[in-house]
């Protein structure tokens, strides 16, 4: 049977191929999503911004770009891989410049990375803390991408 390590960052725990999580985290995923949508369902019906965003996630133009950055990502947390060394398969793709800050960059395949649900919320914590730290991230993870492509060889 084929075993893969849960996608819980810093969880060591082997699942099933079939599963994504450890039986712990597996539930603490489940609320959280849980909240998140409520949060976010809560929020669309009164913000036409969300209701875009919402409205483009669901777009052919977006599912087939995501699959793009997820292949040339080769299907794991590159910023993972720069950062401890180790081969994680990712989760969520990831506009470095958000959408609300620049909307001609939601196509942009070098505006996007592809990043473990973990590694995701972290970006997204020190995007939140000012625009500073923010500035930097993002620049930290364009720098990322641009060093990927040159050590695969991989042209966009």
């Amino acid at each position: 049977m084929l075993m893969r390590i849960c996608r819980w960052h810093g969880c060591n725990k082997l699942v099933s191929h079939e599963e994504v999580y450890c039986d712990k985290h597996k539930q603490m995923y489940i609320e959280y999503k849980h909240k998140q949508h409520k949060a976010r369902d809560n929020m669309i019906r009164h913000d036409k911004d969300e209701y875009k965003l919402k409205k483009f996630y669901k777009s052919i133009p977006w599912i087939r770009c995501r699959l793009s950055v997820i292949r040339r990502c080769m299907y794991m947390d590159i910023l993972e891989l720069y950062n401890t060394g180790r081969i994680v398969e990712g989760y969520t793709v990831h506009h470095i410049i958000e959408l609300r800050d620049d909307w001609t960059k939601r196509l942009d395949i070098d505006n996007l990375i592809y990043l473990t649900e973990s590694n995701h919320r972290k970006v997204h914590t020190l995007y939140d803390k000012d625009k500073e730290t923010k500035l930097k991230t993002q620049r930290m993870l364009i720098e990322i991408i641009k060093k990927f492509k040159t050590d695969y060889s991989i042209q966009s």
